[in-house]
Formats: structure tokens, sequence, C-alpha cells
């Protein structure tokens, strides 16, 4: 027969006990397993991308790279930004190259993946795996500050000036006005970097 319609929620709550969605059922990762396969194999990326994490993190079952990356390559082939970003990171993590760790981020921010754009604007300002462009490393950065997060609209700046002087010596922040919204976060993130 079809999965039900609750499919995710009933397999997070098979999962995790303290799931809410739906009703609480025992954790029975065999059931699970079970609703994630006909999902995956039906094409929802959603279940690729969450068999990809469970073959990969190894905490409910067996930690198994060859059926985490299929999943995972599966959900990216669905242009999922979390599915590429992982790859991404699995990529970097195992010795890829640089270029192919670059043009994975790439992927991944390209279809809205915040944290690989923020990865994206440091690879961009070291120019690893792609030639060195602080214009595009700043573009990466002001896609991630526009989503609202304080961290990089802080850190970014300091990390693409501190990339220009060679990483070496000290320069000043300077504000126009002294009621900025949020301006103290991102001062605050601007000392610690």
């Amino acid at each position: 027969g079809e999965a039900p319609v609750l499919l995710l929620d009933e397999v997070a709550a098979h999962l995790d006990p303290e799931f809410q969605h739906s009703r609480i059922v025992k954790p029975n990762i065999d059931q699970a397993l079970h609703w994630y396969r006909h999902a995956a194999e039906r094409g929802e990326v959603r279940a690729q991308y969450s068999l990809g994490r469970l073959y990969g993190d190894g905490r409910h079952l067996r930690a198994d790279r060859r059926r985490a990356e299929f999943w995972m390559e599966k959900a990216g082939e669905q242009n999922m930004g979390l599915a590429l970003r992982w790859r991404a990171l699995t990529a970097e993590a195992h010795g890829a190259d640089a270029a192919t760790v670059f043009e994975r981020y790439r992927r991944a921010a390209d279809q809205g993946d915040l944290l690989s754009a923020l990865k994206l604007a440091d690879l961009y300002a070291a120019g690893d795996g792609v030639e060195r462009d602080f214009a595009k490393a700043f573009a990466q950065l002001l896609a991630f500050a526009r989503a609202g997060h304080a961290e990089a609209i802080g850190r970014g700046p300091i990390q693409l000036a501190a990339s220009l002087i060679g990483n070496e010596g000290e320069f000043a922040i300077l504000s126009a006005t002294p009621n900025a919204t949020n301006q103290n976060t991102w001062i605050k993130w601007m000392k610690e970097e």
C-alpha cells in the first residue's frame, strides 16, 4: 500500500520518542527505515536526505558511508541544499581536491543553503579551489547577512579586511550612528573574529 500522508512525521516519531508533530510511538528503526526507503525510492527528496543522514551519522544504525553518499547524491540530484552541503563537507573531510569542494559548496549555495554561501565567501577570499575574488567573497557574505545572520554581518567584513592586509596588522571599526539596529551584536562578532 501507499505510505501514510504523515510519512515523515511517522518516521521521525519512530526515531525520536520526544517527537510531537503527530503521535508518540515506540521507536522502531526497522519500520522507520522501511518507510524512509519506500519514500526515497519513489523520489521523495526529504526521505533520501534522511536516509543519507541515518547511514552517515551512525546514531540509529551502523554507519555506512557508501549508502550515505548514495542517498545524499540522490537528494543532491534534486538540488536539495542540505544534501549538497553534506556532500561538500564530506568531500572536504575526505581530502577531495579544492576545486571539487568549491563546486559542491557553490551548488549548495545556489540552492539557497546559507551556510554554504558563508563557506564560499571563505573560499573566494582565500582563493581555495577558485581564483581569489574579494568581490565575490563579499557578495556571498552579503547574501548570508541579508538573511539576518548577525554573525556573518560582524565576522564577514573583518575576514575580508584581514585578507586584504595579509592577515597582519590592525584596523579600526568606525560607525556612522550610535544606534543602528543590532549594531552591538555585529560589533561583538567583529571583536571575537
